[in-house]
């Protein structure tokens, strides 16, 4: 018989083996919810980093991207060989490149080879239709007023691409043609004309029902028109941009340097166009760099960065609306810019703008005000009130801040985050308590340098910020997401490159909820230029 001892043992034996499958069982089960309550978003990784060129030839001119809300993409490059694209769809990645311009094959080999393609453009539609153009010249003459051919291809599900054919049967002398489209398969093409006695700026609409139609005028002037770009919001609303200058002997945009009008026309495909509208008679050349933010009004704010040649010269951030119901408002600074005694000057550079649900919008850059430091300011639109309130700065810890970068959450909450020394910072803004206290969403450390942050936000209102860090061996890519409920998650590498020093990364999240990285590369040794992408599949970032 066993002894009072076994029989001890025995007890403790099982009462200690009881207590441990409790303590698995609760730990599994709290890791369990845990998972479910905070980390839905992790249901995927980053995908494995692929080139979205074609691959083939050594260097990618330009690269070109377009989403829809079945969360398919299309990506368009050029090359002096030919024109390509890659499809990409949800669960299956990026499709093999398809060249859309035929000219490639042509039997003359020298003329193809002495041809240049360059400003390819997309649009995709909600269906999976899309419709590119391109640009190609003979003579290399790609400077504005150029000679040369604009092409379009089009799509059709079912179908495949068709052959490519001139966009138009007097485009010579003319730019290249300029598109863009909604999510119904509406499209409209902007290209400008120079001559000697007039200039002008012409458009054709395109629907899936009834084709392209007649060309026709929206701008006619004595001036030189150059530098046309046209603006829209996937809902039917466009606005297009333009300048003018009285000397055409001057037309090398890297060289010209003045004061230029710069004009707006804004379209809706319910209302047809507005009046011409003169934004600014004396914008200096080299800063035209428009952001544009559409309302879900279909109002549009436009901001940038205008430099004013004084004593002393500086920069301030201007900006203007357009209402549907109102039209144009007037330019106005919404950042006056600071005049240091001591340095005389003051610096606004890289405005960004973004709305909320409910028409207000928030507008970020990053100001130098003795020359030594950047800080990130602030100025936000009230819809109310229609007006822009006062701009301050959000930081003015001396860390050189620069590269902001904003997003906004349909109830109103934004994200500004920029690159500082010491790492990548972020700022948060509530209707209720205005904007945080900066804090660091990564520190970096001796060895390596974080820089060109960027970010988006989905339709659940789950910001993700991506951001860089280069040494002499590897460009490196992170990312961090954060949501209202669960603050910011732990940073994830996305890719670590040994071969390249990585450039200008972009960050989108279509309506279908993939987040998409898209990045170029430089080689090392060869200096060719290639496009990159990761891809995250948020599956499921709902209420627990």
């Amino acid at each position: 018989m066993p002894s009072n001892l076994d029989k001890l043992f025995y007890v403790i034996l099982m009462s200690f083996l009881k207590i441990f499958w409790i303590i698995v069982v609760y730990i599994l089960s709290l890791r369990l919810f845990v998972h479910k309550l905070f980390d839905k978003v992790r249901n995927c990784k980053w995908s494995k980093a692929v080139r979205i060129d074609t691959g083939e030839y050594s260097e990618t001119n330009t690269l070109n991207i377009a989403f829809n809300r079945t969360g398919e993409a299309l990506a368009i490059s050029n090359y002096d060989q030919g024109v390509y694209v890659r499809r990409f769809i949800p669960n299956k990645g990026w499709l093999e490149a398809t060249c859309i311009d035929k000219t490639i094959n042509s039997d003359n080999p020298e003329a193809t080879t002495r041809s240049r393609r360059y400003d390819p453009q997309i649009c995709l539609d909600g269906q999976g239709n899309s419709l590119a153009s391109w640009h190609e010249d003979q003579e290399f003459e790609i400077v504005s007023g150029h000679t040369g051919t604009s092409w379009i291809n089009q799509y059709r599900v079912g179908s495949g691409w068709g052959e490519p054919r001139p966009f138009d049967l007097d485009l010579n002398g003319c730019g290249a043609v300029k598109i863009a489209g909604d999510q119904q398969g509406n499209v409209i093409a902007v290209w400008c004309r120079n001559s000697r006695e007039q200039s002008t700026v012409a458009c054709k609409h395109y629907s899936p029902e009834t084709g392209w139609g007649k060309t026709f005028k929206i701008s006619e002037h004595s001036l030189y028109i150059h530098n046309l770009n046209i603006f829209g919001d996937q809902q039917g609303h466009y606005v297009v941009t333009w300048d003018g200058r009285e000397d055409h002997s001057a037309d090398d945009e890297f060289f010209y340097k003045g004061h230029v009008p710069v004009y707006a026309r804004y379209y809706s495909i319910n209302n047809g166009w507005s009046d011409e509208e003169l934004i600014r008679s004396d914008f200096y050349y080299d800063k035209i760099d428009f952001e544009v933010a559409f309302d879900q009004s279909g109002n549009v704010i436009l901001v940038w960065e205008h430099y004013i040649v004084a004593s002393p010269d500086r920069s301030i951030i201007c900006a203007i609306r357009y209402s549907v119901d109102n039209g144009w408002g007037r330019a106005c600074e919404i950042d006056p810019g600071i005049t240091d005694r001591s340095e005389n000057i003051s610096e606004s550079n890289n405005p960004k703008i973004a709305f909320d649900h409910a028409g207000n919008a928030i507008a970020v850059w990053y100001q130098n005000s003795d020359r030594r430091y950047g800080a990130i300011w602030t100025n936000r639109y009230n819809s109310k009130s229609n007006s822009w309130e006062r701009a301050h700065h959000i930081s003015t810890e001396n860390a050189n801040q620069t590269e902001p970068q904003l997003a906004v959450a349909t109830s109103g909450t934004a994200c500004v985050t920029w690159a500082q020394q010491g790492g990548i910072a972020c700022s948060l803004y509530t209707n209720d308590t205005r904007w945080s206290s900066p804090e660091l969403i990564h520190k970096d450390n001796r060895t390596y340098g974080d820089y060109a942050p960027r970010i988006a936000i989905d339709s659940k209102d789950m910001f993700i910020v991506i951001w860089m860090q280069e040494s002499s061996k590897f460009s490196t890519f992170w990312s961090r997401i954060y949501t209202e409920k669960t603050g910011w998650e732990t940073s994830e590498r996305l890719l670590r490159d040994y071969a390249c020093h990585s450039l200008s990364p972009e960050v989108e999240l279509d309506p279908a909820g993939v987040a998409h990285v898209i990045w170029d590369t430089s080689d090392r040794e060869s200096c060719n230029t290639h496009f990159w992408s990761s891809y995250l599949q948020l599956q499921d970032n709902t209420d627990a």
